[in-house]
């Protein structure tokens, strides 16, 4: 994912499920957070995953969309990737 905070463009960074937190009032379903979606899935029956972590590069423009990520998020791909399966395999252990 991508976002845009006070970070540098390419930084990146770790969330866990409990990082994400919304309210239970949704304009459209866009409006909801993992959380609540989580909870939602549960309650119509699925089997959901008991921990969830998700990697997020800082983001020069949230604002325009483009068929390329722009150089620093780009740079920050190959660092992701590695992130995520060294967190794959620690999830296996």
């Amino acid at each position: 994912d991508a976002l845009k905070s006070d970070r540098t463009p390419g930084d990146i960074v770790r969330f866990e499920g409990t990082d994400f937190k919304g309210g239970h009032r949704y304009g459209s379903a866009h409006s909801i957070g993992l959380a609540t979606a989580l909870e939602l899935g549960e309650k119509l029956g699925y089997k959901m995953p008991g921990q969830i972590v998700a990697f997020a590069a800082e983001a020069e423009d949230v604002e325009t969309f483009g068929e390329r990520l722009s150089a620093p998020v780009e740079a920050a791909c190959d660092v992701v990737v590695g992130l995520v399966l060294t967190e794959l395999g620690a999830s296996q252990e």
